[in-house]
């Protein structure tokens, strides 16, 4: 499939995502009632806007490069396309993710981020600095605790074997 044709079949598919998405987020989180401007909808909301601007942006992109000359350079890119390192990666994402479910509900969101990231960082991405897998992955989960938990109240899960956070 030509870079162009992926581009528009991945604008659609995005397109039809955030169309449902803008239709459950109407259906199932209630609007405003006491008169203020943003209530429980209003950032779900926006999230689907975002996503359908986003793909209809790629939609029109894929549209304004698939010329003539454009044409010569996606069959050369057609000749051997690396299926199974597409794969892989489509597997171990969605592995990591099951995985990160159940990490959060064994340790709470603390850890079981610290382990997760670290773990695809080190697998997926063949990260083997422990400076750069410790950092990123510590950094990234005490910034969205520290955001998230302690500064806007939001609920992060907490573990079933370990409570500590």
């Amino acid at each position: 499939m030509t870079q162009t044709k992926s581009d528009r079949l991945a604008g659609i598919i995005l397109l039809a995502v955030a169309v449902l998405w803008l239709v459950g987020v109407y259906w199932t989180i209630p609007g405003v009632d006491d008169g203020a401007r943003v209530g429980p909808r209003g950032f779900p909301l926006a999230m689907g806007v975002l996503l359908a601007g986003l793909s209809l942006l790629l939609i029109v992109g894929s549209f304004a490069t698939g010329g003539p000359a454009d044409a010569a350079d996606d069959v050369a890119d057609d000749a051997a396309p690396d299926r199974r390192a597409e794969v892989w990666a489509l597997v171990a994402t969605f592995g990591f993710l099951a995985i990160y479910v159940v990490l959060l509900d064994w340790v709470g969101f603390l850890l079981g981020t610290v382990a997760a990231v670290a773990g695809f960082l080190v697998v997926v991405l063949k990260r083997r600095s422990p400076g750069m897998v410790a950092a990123v992955s510590l950094g990234l989960a005490l910034t969205i605790w520290l955001a998230l938990g302690k500064g806007m109240g939001v609920y992060l899960p907490h573990g079933t074997l370990i409570d500590w956070f």
